[in-house]
């Protein structure tokens, strides 16, 4: 009977898909079906080759819901493999499916199955055997496996020694093992290789196991050390010195003896060295040699820290050095030698001048007393009582003469240092004052607004003013007078009220907003303690009102069809102002899917142009419409312009090559059937 799998079972089938465990049992039960009276072999079903496809069998291929889904619905009357003793389980349905999508692996045979593909020994020293390292050989198919021939070769055969359970002419039995063991002993350096082959009755007929290893040196200690040169410097005689440390490294591979660990040379008996000896290092540990100095005379002082060890190279020297020197002593250095601070304004004081005091010495120096002498001349320092060695401190000396005359003085410094006192000569002449007066100094003077619209202000104009002078200028006031003072007005950083120090300056912002039309004109005016306080000429002209006319254009941008997410091609809006006056352009809006970019901002002149770039990137599906406006002073603001587009999106291939769903779905195919 023929069976035809409609749409739903085949969904269930295809939603839970079993693969077969076992070809071999799906073939035996394909031909003898549990022993009901009809098997799927049988020729008035499907036939004894499932490759034929008698009655749609491929249907079944690695399908085994649609078997039982064809037994379940009795389809070509069979319902009795659904009933003992003839029932066919899912694991049953699960073998024929395998086996009818594959019906040569039905027929047993085995397989051979290496548990790795290559034994890698890694390091290992000449001549030395490693340890063993194993591969399991496993018959992962279904018939016997027999072992004919296993050999050792490749570049290195005779460094590599093989054992193990396998051995020609045994036969495994499916999922049965045996091993192959294996060690290595190098004859030479470097990479060493060589490869054992299996023969037996399995397909490939070969089973390959790659062996590798590296031969290596035997382990040998080497010495390292964290310098080569020690170097104490100078050294008070008869005084030990801070302790110095040599690192010494066992850099090698084996361990490191050390031995007794000396100085020797010139003058050994100076240096003196512990820790270390008879030490023991392994591959990879140190340990620190103390070193001190204590030099036995003045001058330079040598000798060598000998370190004895079993590593190549032995002895190993460290060079040692340092410097006898004289028991320490303060000693002291100023700088400058003299001072001069030239002609100072009698009844003034001049700024600061240091003096540097160091301890030259290397001993701590004592300061008894640091005293000015000299008419007009005082001093301040920041001098302890005791000045480590090679620390400064610094003297700071002013001068203020009383009269116009010529001065000299000395800073004296008592110490402890040899040759004390120290002392640095001053000199200074006393000059007379010279008369002070400010200087009012105002630019610009003249300033002229041009046309400005009446009772619109104009831009602010600057006007600085400088106390030129060398005494305060007091400000006591500014102010605008002149012809028409009401159309002129002033702002100002300055000190009115107080005063501008010599050298300094303000500044003065002056604008015009005319009330009347025609020329005007104003002063701006100081007032001040300074002779010839200076002014500035201000003047403008006053204009009717003329409005500022807007012309935008287009007023209408169409971006036709652009993709969702995708940014169009742009479009240029263009601002001109036609009027008379300056057009202010105070902003510009975009709504809906669209954005711009603009050099329109702030001020537009009379019969000037500015562009608006204007693009749209639609962000859903559909017709898009939004607007641009220009907000600004002119008649009629704001401007728009209508904008456009549609945003559209392009169908996947999957949904153009089927757009019926059901139809899609309606693919019958047939179930295994009977007649």
């Amino acid at each position: 009977m023929n069976h035809i799998l409609t749409a739903g079972l085949l969904a269930t089938a295809i939603a839970a898909p079993v693969q077969a465990a076992d070809p071999v049992s799906g073939k035996r039960l394909y031909e003898n079906t549990n022993g009901a009276p009809l098997s799927c072999a049988n020729v008035g079903c499907h036939g004894p080759d499932p490759t034929l496809n008698k009655n749609n069998i491929r249907a079944g291929a690695n399908a085994p819901n649609v078997i039982l889904n064809a037994i379940s619905n009795d389809k070509g009357g069979m319902s009795f493999l659904g009933t003992p003793p003839y029932t066919v389980t899912s694991l049953q349905a699960g073998d024929i499916a395998a086996y009818i999508a594959n019906p040569a692996a039905g027929t047993p045979s085995p397989a051979a199955t290496l548990s790795t593909a290559t034994l890698s020994f890694g390091n290992q020293v000449v001549q030395t055997s490693s340890g063993t390292m194993s591969a399991n050989l496993t018959n992962t198919g279904s018939a016997n496996l027999v072992l004919s021939t296993i050999t050792l070769g490749g570049t290195n055969p005779m460094e590599f020694t093989r054992g193990g359970t396998c051995a020609p002419a045994i036969s495994l039995a499916p999922a049965a093992s045996c091993s192959v063991d294996v060690t290595f002993k190098p004859t030479a350096l470097g990479t060493r290789s060589a490869a054992i082959t299996i023969g037996h009755n399995a397909t490939p007929n070969t089973s390959v196991l790659s062996l590798t290893g590296n031969g290596t040196a035997a382990p040998t200690p080497a010495v390292g050390l964290s310098a080569t040169t020690l170097d104490f410097g100078s050294q008070t005689v008869g005084m030990s010195s801070a302790i110095k440390s040599v690192s010494i490294s066992n850099t090698g591979t084996a361990n490191l003896v050390l031995s007794t660990i000396m100085t020797t040379g010139t003058n050994a008996a100076d240096f003196a060295a512990s820790k270390c000896s008879g030490s023991t290092l392994t591959p990879g540990t140190s340990c620190a040699v103390d070193v001190t100095f204590t030099p036995a005379a003045l001058n330079a002082r040598t000798a060598t820290l000998s370190i004895v060890s079993n590593a190549g190279g032995s002895p190993h020297g460290v060079a040692l050095s340092g410097n006898g020197v004289a028991a320490p002593a303060p000693a002291i250095t100023l700088s400058p030698a003299t001072l001069a601070f030239g002609n100072q304004t009698v009844g003034t004081t001049s700024a600061q001048k240091t003096i540097s005091l160091k301890n030259s010495g290397n001993a701590a120096l004592g300061i008894s007393s640091i005293v000015t002498a000299g008419s007009g001349f005082a001093s301040t320092h920041n001098c302890a009582a005791s000045l480590a060695a090679l620390a400064s401190c610094t003297i700071y000396v002013t001068y203020a003469p009383g009269s116009a005359v010529a001065s000299t003085g000395a800073v004296t410094v008592t110490s402890n240092a040899a040759g004390s006192p120290h002392a640095v000569g001053l000199s200074g002449t006393g000059t007379a004052p010279t008369p002070t007066a400010p200087v009012a100094t105002l630019a610009p003077i003249a300033v002229d607004f041009g046309a400005v619209t009446l009772n619109t202000p104009s831009a602010g104009r600057a006007h600085s003013l400088s106390n030129t002078g060398n005494a305060p200028l007091n400000l006591t006031a500014l102010n605008v007078t002149g012809a028409n003072p009401g159309d002129f007005s002033q702002t100002n950083d300055c000190p009115v009220g107080g005063a501008l120090a010599a050298g300094a300056n303000c500044t003065i912002n002056s604008r015009f907003t005319p009330t009347a039309a025609g020329a005007r004109a104003g002063t701006l005016t100081l007032t001040s303690n300074a002779a010839g306080s200076p002014a500035a000429d201000l003047k403008g002209t006053g204009v009717v009102t003329s409005s500022a006319q807007a012309q935008v254009a287009p007023t209408q941008a169409a971006f036709g069809s652009v993709r969702i997410g995708k940014t169009s091609d742009e479009r240029k809006i263009r601002v001109r102002n036609t009027g008379t006056s300056p057009l202010l352009i105070s902003s510009i809006t975009v709504t809906g899917d669209f954005f711009h970019e603009s050099d329109c901002k702030g001020s537009l002149s009379a019969g000037k142009s500015c562009e608006i770039n204007v693009k749209f990137k639609p962000i859903s599906v559909g017709p898009k419409v939004g607007e641009l406006a220009v907000a600004s002073n002119a008649a009629g603001a704001p401007h728009g312009v209508k904008l456009s587009g549609t945003g559209v999106t392009r169908a996947s291939r999957e949904e153009d090559e089927c757009d019926d769903e059901d139809k899609c779905s309606q693919v019958a195919l047939p179930l295994i059937r009977r007649r």
